[in-house]
């Protein structure tokens, strides 16, 4: 927690409109030691909090149940909290039913080659629709121009992804975006 604390402080308060997505793993928020921590940084951070988004990994099986509390506690705080690698982890629909999750991260198992595969589109719209909205969810893996195409017209409007660019320490980010403004 603490290594997150530094990187997250390094964030300049000129991108606050720019979201930050925070894997956490449920072990992690079932800690006793986590709640506390995030509220006091949570205070500490008040105009960085909208743009941070904590997504529950699907690394190690969990039961959703056991994070209700945890995950209304951080909503009542001002913190938004979704699932990642939809459609590839272990309780995806327990934890979307159950959950009911701010947003979504499509594993990209679903999206890779998603304009050769039917199947694939009618998941991606069914998902897309039980979010009520595209904002909601997030294609993970886009890597063609053709792949990206096809989410848009499936109403996503947030993709990441080897068409976009590699994956970015926090660091590389913030000057990417510092060259940006």
């Amino acid at each position: 927690m603490q290594h997150v604390n530094e990187q997250l402080i390094q964030f300049p308060k000129a991108f606050v409109h720019i979201p930050l997505f925070v894997n956490v793993v449920p072990t992690t928020l079932l800690d006793s030691r986590f709640l506390p921590w995030i509220q006091s940084w949570s205070r500490q951070m008040q105009e960085l909090k909208a743009s941070i988004f904590l997504e529950i990994t699907e690394q190690v099986p969990y039961e959703a149940a056991q994070l209700i509390e945890v995950v209304n506690t951080l909503r009542n705080d001002g913190i938004r909290v979704g699932l990642d690698d939809v459609g590839q982890g272990f309780s995806t629909l327990e934890a979307l039913s159950v959950l009911e999750p701010d947003f979504i991260k499509i594993d990209r198992s679903l999206i890779r080659n998603i304009t050769l595969f039917p199947g694939k589109q009618r998941m991606l719209h069914l998902l897309v629709d039980y979010m009520g909205s595209g904002h909601a969810v997030v294609a993970e893996g886009v890597e063609t121009q053709d792949d990206l195409l096809t989410i848009k017209e499936l109403r996503l409007a947030l993709s990441q992804g080897y068409f976009w660019s590699k994956p970015l320490e926090l660091q590389h980010k913030i000057d990417f975006w510092k060259q940006q403004l």
